[in-house]
């Protein structure tokens, strides 16, 4: 199997539905009261996230060349599916420790991984990475994070300058656009959205509309009830988070256009047609 097929199979897992895609050859397609954000405990969590266990096979069994890879969180779909999938295909694959990377209900540990990442990735024919867990933790916490534009800064910097410091090759990357969800559900993002999680979807959706000049005179009369209903805080919390998201993503396709990376992929995550994604 082709390097830079196996590399997509790492993608596809990781960035869900991508609406941008680039290489560096290649231009792009463009106060809260309280604590308000938490996450999940353990005794909440709905289902079984298994996660793939053990090292790759070792020994005198030739392979394809060594793939590094940092995935959004330990979930079978980021981790295990596809890194068995690429092993079988005749790649070693090696992958951060379990306890460093994100699940529901483990925040990730962005700097313990970089500092794995920037020590395997010389020795590598390949690195593929989440933007996510490096720059917030995992893709949760991306979602539910208390971070500031600095803090952000900082660690988007360091993923810039990551190909540069280690002399890695064959950097690909793959991002995520913050998502709407259409429901109310606190398992997955911030604690106020059990309670008005689709209150904010559809005021994003009719707002998105309003941009088009698609809203009507009824939508119009909904979006301002939904602005009165919503708390105050809980807007202005989720706003902020989304505008440092975008914020990020700028950073990252103008890195990727001064060949910080070989590739980005953007994705969008659970994503309707009109949203404030």
């Amino acid at each position: 199997m082709k390097l830079w097929l196996v590399l997509m199979i790492f993608l596809a897992c990781g960035s869900f539905s991508p609406v941008l895609a680039a290489r560096p050859d290649n231009q792009p397609g463009t106060p809260v009261k309280g604590k308000v954000v938490n996450r999940v405990a353990a005794s909440e969590v709905p289902v079984n996230r298994g996660v793939v266990k053990g090292a790759a096979p070792t020994g005198a069994v030739k392979t394809r060349g060594l793939i590094i890879y940092i995935p959004v969180d330990d979930r079978p779909v980021s981790l295990q599916y596809p890194v068995e999938t690429v092993r079988a295909a005749g790649w070693e694959v090696q992958v951060p420790p379990l306890a460093d990377l994100g699940s529901l209900y483990r925040q990730g540990s962005s700097a313990k991984l970089l500092a794995w990442l920037e020590a395997k990735a010389p020795a590598a024919d390949a690195v593929v990475i989440s933007a996510d867990t490096l720059i917030y933790g995992s893709l949760i916490d991306s979602r539910i994070h208390q971070l500031s534009e600095g803090e952000l800064d900082q660690r988007v910097q360091r993923l810039l300058n990551f190909k540069q410091k280690t002399r890695a090759k064959n950097v690909y990357v793959y991002s995520t656009v913050m998502r709407s969800p259409a429901y109310d559900s606190k398992i997955e993002e911030p604690a106020y959205y059990a309670q008005c999680g689709r209150k904010i979807f559809l005021l994003g959706q009719l707002k998105d509309k309003k941009a088009q000049g698609l809203l009507s005179s009824q939508e119009q009369e909904h979006m301002l009830q939904l602005e009165l209903e919503i708390p105050a805080e809980f807007l202005q919390d989720t706003l902020k988070r989304r505008a440092k998201n975008q914020l990020v993503q700028k950073k990252l396709l103008l890195g990727m256009k001064k060949r910080a990376f070989d590739y980005l992929a953007v994705g969008k995550d659970d994503t309707n047609p009109f949203s404030w994604a």
